[in-house]
């Protein structure tokens, strides 16, 4: 079973259209940038998509750390998420 790719220019317009505010956010230029360090530093891990672990970041990114391979760690989500830009 292969999984559907996720059309992001169709949820936008739905969002923009029903005018969802709760929803706009993923969409913003921030949200974005955000998506694409992140998906580059699992790439950077060999992390699949599916897969339940995380790219943790040991200096956080927006507290002056790189997305460098030394500054990056595999994570579990929950501790990833309970650390936070600690």
């Amino acid at each position: 079973m292969t999984k559907k790719k996720r059309d992001w220019k169709r949820e936008y317009r739905v969002a923009k259209k029903n005018r969802t505010a709760s929803y706009m956010h993923k969409f913003t230029r921030k949200a974005k940038d955000n998506r694409n360090n992140n998906n580059k530093a699992r790439r950077k891990l060999g992390l699949k998509t599916g897969d339940p672990r995380e790219a943790g970041h040991r200096k956080a990114q927006s507290r002056g750390g790189s997305n460098s391979r030394s500054n990056l760690v595999i994570q579990s989500r929950y501790n990833n998420r309970k650390k936070g830009t600690k």
